[in-house]
């Protein structure tokens, strides 16, 4: 009974979930989404992406090593978030 139950709660939470998913979705704007700056800006963002995870996000995880970062002069600061700093 109780698995019957936790099967069943397991079900219509899946079920919400994917429907409120389906429901959050924008409407569609012909004069924002058309504009030709907002073409060209959805490829761009794409690349942008995968240049940040195939070449700069690994060349910066590389750089704050240990021993690397003080070659190159990389400062590494432990435990100090650089972006709530820099606020």
């Amino acid at each position: 009974m109780k698995r019957t139950a936790a099967l069943l709660l397991a079900a219509f939470m899946l079920v919400g979930t994917l429907s409120s998913t389906a429901m959050a979705k924008p409407d569609y704007d012909p004069y924002y989404d058309v504009h030709p700056v907002r073409i060209v800006a959805y490829p761009a963002h794409a690349v942008g992406l995968l240049l940040e995870w195939a070449i700069y996000r690994p060349i910066h995880a590389f750089v704050n090593l240990p021993g690397v970062s003080t070659v190159v002069g990389e400062r590494v600061e432990d435990g100090i978030d650089r972006e709530l700093t820099a606020l």
